[in-house]
């Protein structure tokens, strides 16, 4: 019925009605004031926990890699190459430990049951024994030998063990490199005789003891008077022939 009035209003040139909630806003006064709600702010949540300030003399490593690098630099050695390591130091103490029990029980005697030293002490003993400097031996000395390397040939167990010291190496470290080629403790070099290679097959030369520093000293001089007289042959131009003790 409503659409039908106002369709017949239209007609007869009059505006059609209004509903009745448009009224309603109408009537509303346009300058009314908003009631503007206030919120109350809310209290910022207290820590429970103060934050501790880090000390200023504290060293804070960024990473592991750093830690590791800082480590590094605390345990690397001293630039001085003169001062022995703990290597080195190990092997003297172990040399002169059985130099002692060497002394102790005589050359002539060897120790029953004693078991090879082991592979890593031998290798320290190479290392610090083959590289031909002896610590008694002076570069300065005007009547030092010329510089030789001697090869030794030791059997044992049916097989023949060959190895070189230099001249200038004292005994105690000849009987060191002979344990370490041979596997054995210095006490049982006790017995060690030496006979070289250059001397004449007939008569059939004897073996002669080296069990004491005086009897390597003679052995060292023969070897060195042999050379010098092969040498002296042909005006001087003499070739010293390869040999072994």
């Amino acid at each position: 019925m409503g659409l039908k009035k106002n369709a017949v209003a239209c007609r007869r040139g009059r505006p059609p009605a209004r509903h009745s909630k448009a009224k309603e806003i109408e009537e509303q006064e346009p300058n009314s004031p908003v009631e503007i709600v206030q919120v109350t702010p809310q209290p910022k949540p207290r820590l429970i926990f103060k934050p501790r300030a880090s000390p200023k003399d504290m060293t804070v490593i960024p990473d592991d890699s750093e830690a590791a690098k800082l480590l590094m630099e605390l345990g690397r050695p001293s630039g001085d190459k003169s001062v022995p390591t703990q290597e080195e130091e190990k092997v003297n103490d172990y040399i002169l430990w059985e130099l002692d029990r060497f002394r102790a029980k005589g050359v002539s005697r060897a120790l029953a049951g004693s078991k090879s030293p082991t592979p890593s002490l031998q290798d320290h003993q190479k290392e610090f024994l083959f590289d031909g400097k002896d610590s008694t031996h002076s570069d300065s000395d005007s009547d030092e030998p010329e510089a030789l390397e001697i090869t030794y040939e030791v059997e044992k167990d049916g097989l023949v063990h060959d190895f070189s010291v230099m001249n200038t190496a004292s005994f105690s470290n000849f009987l060191c490199t002979a344990a370490c080629m041979l596997g054995v403790f210095i006490t049982h070099l006790g017995s060690l005789g030496y006979i070289p290679s250059f001397l004449p097959k007939n008569p059939k030369p004897l073996p002669r003891a080296l069990n004491s520093d005086d009897a390597y000293e003679k052995m060292l001089e023969k070897i060195e008077e042999y050379v010098l007289t092969a040498k002296s042959r042909n005006k001087g131009k003499g070739m010293v022939k390869a040999f072994s003790i």
